[in-house]
């Protein structure tokens, strides 16, 4: 298996488990849903007001973050909060992502807040 093959896998595997309604076990699907993802993360690095990661709150905020580059992937978000006891970022259930390094965020926002119609 090339590289190519390793990453389409590697990306496969990460969406399917993160965003299990996805469903791409049809390698079809695959790149088109990739290619909406990075398209959305595009969208929203340029209309919601993305800041650099040394200004992000450490108080415990719920806040986006953004993966230039993340593991094997391109673009990441995630929701997470600060962690002062291990000092890395950490996600609802407790999981903890590095705060420095090749494999850190570079840019933070606050969640924005969804309007609730009576439709």
């Amino acid at each position: 298996m090339g590289f190519e093959e390793k990453s389409l896998a590697a990306a496969k595997d990460y969406l399917n488990s993160t965003y299990p309604c996805l469903d791409l076990e049809d390698d079809e699907m695959l790149l088109p849903a990739l290619n909406d993802w990075c398209t959305a993360v595009d969208w929203a690095k340029q209309q919601l007001g993305w800041q650099p990661i040394e200004t992000a709150p450490r108080d415990g905020s719920v806040v986006l973050l953004f993966w230039e580059k993340y593991k094997n992937f391109i673009h990441s978000i995630e929701l997470l909060k600060w962690n002062d006891v291990e000092n890395e970022w950490e996600d609802v259930e407790g999981n903890n992502f590095r705060s420095e390094g090749e494999d850190a965020p570079t840019k933070w926002m606050l969640v924005p807040e969804v309007e609730v119609g009576d439709d």
